[in-house]
């Protein structure tokens, strides 16, 4: 902790010194790589209780990443300075599987997804309750811009199912129905789904992303 406090005290310190101007000189460009990964560490290092010591950081910094997998249960509810600077490295992995979801689901029309939808559940495994609470979080947001409004949502673990898998449905007042199950340590998954026009089902290879990969699109996008 006192490790990253040492820095915002030289760059306070150093920035008083600046009677030169030459404190962001025109012919020097800052990485922004290395001040994410920076700012990444330094709220890595800090608990949710100590997040508004570094406000400045918070409000200049062009990206902030967090992990609500491992991070503080108060970082998920903090009030951050810029929220749209935020990013979350689960939502981040989770690009392939809502990929995935979405482009199937994209062959419907909006008023078949979200006309008399009564719940929205997803069921999980024991290792990928952060990453279920994240995609069941996206879901809501999706099937609410198509216009549904006043269906329930459940998270809910399940020892019936593997360790890193999860069972996310769609139930509606009538027929229809959407359901997909995924298996992250086999990377595999079915969809399956009726909204009026014929039962499909797709076997689809799906996995999260790497650390690196997932690192480069919570940074970049």
């Amino acid at each position: 902790m006192f490790f990253f406090v040492g820095f915002v005290f030289a760059y306070f310190y150093l920035r008083s010194l600046n009677n030169g101007g030459m404190w962001h000189p025109r012919h020097v460009a800052p990485s922004l790589v290395l001040g994410t990964l920076f700012t990444a560490c330094v709220v890595g290092s800090a608990g949710a209780a100590r997040l508004a010591d570094y406000r400045y950081l918070l409000t200049t910094a062009k990206r902030v990443l967090i992990d609500s997998a491992t991070a503080p249960a108060g970082a998920i509810g903090f009030p951050w300075p810029r929220p749209e600077n935020v990013r979350d490295l689960a939502f981040a992995r989770l690009l392939p599987v809502r990929q995935m979801i979405g482009q199937f689901l994209s062959r419907y029309p909006v008023g078949s997804l979200s006309g008399d939808l009564r719940s929205i559940t997803l069921a999980h495994g024991a290792e990928v309750s952060c990453e279920a609470r994240v995609l069941l979080s996206w879901a809501r947001d999706r099937i609410r811009a198509c216009g549904a409004a006043g269906e329930t949502f459940d998270l809910v673990p399940s020892a019936d199912l593997p360790a890193r898998a999860f069972a996310l449905t769609f139930a509606y007042g009538d027929r229809r129905f959407f359901a997909c199950r995924a298996d992250l340590a086999s990377a595999h998954a079915t969809l399956d789904a009726d909204f009026g026009s014929g039962r499909t089902t797709m076997p689809a290879s799906v996995a999260l992303l790497s650390q690196e990969s997932a690192l480069s699109e919570a940074m970049f996008f």
